[in-house]
């Protein structure tokens, strides 16, 4: 070491060598601070369309897990309902009148077909 040369310890940063001050610091803290956010920001806007696309497919897988859907032109169905119930009515002299059900079954049988593709004709048909 020099003759002359005063070396002191550091308060901000605890090592040996000059003095640097907060105000010096506080520049680089935020020239560092700008950078990073500069890179995250560019992460996120790259990966923008990839998490478009991920989105995009599930939201096709949960379309494609919901199957044929209803369509008039390619849905046939033939069902029969069957609907029993038997109803007491109890009026009293005053006009009131209670109705009470006391039995109600209903059975439904048949069979309906979703055809996946139709004949050209049918959809493009021409009046």
């Amino acid at each position: 070491m020099a003759k002359g040369v005063k070396v002191t310890m550091s308060r901000l940063t605890g090592r040996r060598g000059p003095r640097r001050t907060f105000v010096q610091r506080g520049g680089q803290s935020t020239v560092e601070l700008a950078v990073l956010v500069a890179v995250i920001t560019g992460a996120l806007l790259a990966m923008q369309i990839y998490v478009k696309r991920g989105a995009m497919g599930k939201l096709r897988d949960a379309a494609d897990q919901a199957g044929e859907q209803f369509t008039p032109l390619n849905t046939t169905s033939e069902f029969t309902v069957t609907r029993n119930s038997a109803r007491t009515e109890k009026t009293e002299a005053t006009g009131l009148t209670t109705a009470t059900l006391t039995q109600d079954d209903q059975t439904r049988t048949g069979a309906e077909q979703v055809t996946t593709r139709l004949d050209e004709e049918k959809l493009f048909k021409q009046p």
